[in-house]
């Protein structure tokens, strides 16, 4: 299956469902046709599933920043979290209602992308 759409949201969101679609599905987009298998494979099949709230969290195709950091940089942060940041931007996706819970492991989630090297801030008070 090949997808035709210049829109990085369409991108994300093939990733996203790659395990429910046909096997060699691609997309073409402006700079090329691009294989969703390694992509998926790559960042693994839970991370996948959150890519949507991440994607939208950090700031769309739209935006592209999220207050002066751009998306190479949380991705950086991304593929580093732990399981329960990732857990947290899937559920933003499918709970009606953000949790005490959530909104601190996301605040620790925005901190790690601001927080210099080596230093470890959990609340974006302390930071």
């Amino acid at each position: 299956m090949v997808f035709f759409s210049p829109d990085t949201d369409v991108l994300v969101l093939a990733i996203a469902n790659y395990d429910l679609m046909l096997k060699n599905t691609s997309i073409s987009m402006v700079s090329g046709v691009i294989r969703i298998e390694p992509i998926w494979t790559a960042i693994g099949a839970e991370r996948t599933k959150a890519l949507p709230a991440f994607h939208a969290f950090t700031g769309t195709d739209n935006t592209g920043r999220f207050s002066r950091t751009g998306k190479a940089t949380w991705l950086q942060v991304y593929m580093k979290a732990e399981r329960d940041v990732i857990s947290s931007q899937q559920m933003l996706s499918t709970e009606a209602e953000v949790t005490e819970t959530m909104l601190a492991t996301l605040a620790g989630f925005v901190c790690a992308a601001y927080s210099p090297k080596g230093i470890y801030i959990k609340t974006i008070s302390a930071l």
